[in-house]
């Protein structure tokens, strides 16, 4: 998953870390991921790009949000 989210450019090689996380998140079918991370995770760009890539390799959706919308 996580290098579907490279391939796709939600994330660059540069922060594998984030697309790590999402990744597991998303495979161990997890509802929310909860960050403090505004610059590459908390965001609606984000959001709806993994969500379209879950899909597509048959995933369900990942809320990723901040701690403050909780």
């Amino acid at each position: 998953m996580a290098r579907a989210y490279i391939e796709k450019e939600i994330f660059s090689e540069k922060y594998i870390d984030d697309a790590l996380h999402v990744a597991m998140a998303s495979y161990y079918d997890i509802s929310y991921l909860v960050s403090w991370n505004y610059e590459h995770l908390v965001k609606v760009r984000t959001r709806r790009l993994v969500n379209s890539v879950n899909i597509l390799e048959g995933f369900k959706e990942i809320e990723i949000v901040s701690p403050l919308e909780l």
